[in-house]
């Protein structure tokens, strides 16, 4: 793995959460910033090997490896993906870097061959923050309520759809409104299409653990009603 110079840093500064420049030809990491390698020395979700990722299933490194393919061969600016693994739910944004930002890819590598197979990738887990200033204004634009808001929160955070209710002290009844108001407001036909969403857009909130008393979930959040 390349050292990288300040190029590649302003695209991964290690202020953001977990990012790296993959080099799709190759299937090597050229940079990465601090965050990224704290991951890869806990080896979860991912791990640095012979200068390749390894998500620790051959199905998960071939979904990633067809993810920035497709990426790349169809132009799109950005791809998620969501998955598990032993730690818990994770997300993988890939960034197809466009103009300005594919010149800095350019002079961070020096001019090399291939360049326009380089990527930005973002990995967030539960231990990743989540911007909740964006996600209020999210949450004002949409309209949601004070469960919805909540419903979204705990989502992004990795809590399963089933479990909300006990979060959010709901009856069945009352989740299937929250998720029929939240499939209609977000246009997304599954929870996990709210998710990628937030992923791709939100980022530095702290994470919760997932085993907290799930009735003490609105005392300690203000959310809009």
């Amino acid at each position: 793995m390349r050292s990288g110079g300040d190029a590649l840093a302003l695209l991964c500064p290690d202020w953001r959460p977990a990012s790296l420049v993959y080099d799709a030809t190759r299937r090597a990491v050229v940079y990465s910033n601090r965050p990224c390698r704290q991951m890869f020395d806990r080896g979860d979700p991912v791990r640095l090997i012979s200068g390749g990722l390894s998500f620790g299933s051959a199905a998960m490194d071939w979904r990633f490896s067809l993810c920035v393919d497709e990426t790349i061969a169809e132009g799109r600016d950005t791809s998620v993906l969501i998955a598990r693994s032993a730690a818990g739910l994770f997300s993988v944004t890939v960034h197809n870097p466009q103009g300005c930002l594919k010149e800095v890819l350019t002079v961070g590598t020096g001019g090399a061959d291939g360049v326009t197979r380089l990527v930005v990738a973002e990995i967030r887990t539960l231990r990743t923050a989540l911007d909740e200033r964006t996600l209020d204004a999210w949450s004002r634009g949409l309209d949601l309520t004070r469960n919805e808001r909540a419903a979204v929160d705990l989502l992004a955070r990795g809590i399963d759809f089933q479990d909300l209710g006990g979060w959010l002290a709901l009856s069945p009844s009352e989740l299937n409104v929250v998720w029929a108001e939240l499939s209609r407001k977000f246009e997304c036909s599954s929870s996990q299409e709210i998710v990628r969403i937030i992923h791709c857009l939100c980022s530095s909130m702290p994470s919760i653990d997932v085993h907290g008393k799930a009735m003490n979930y609105h005392a300690k959040h203000n959310f809009i009603n």
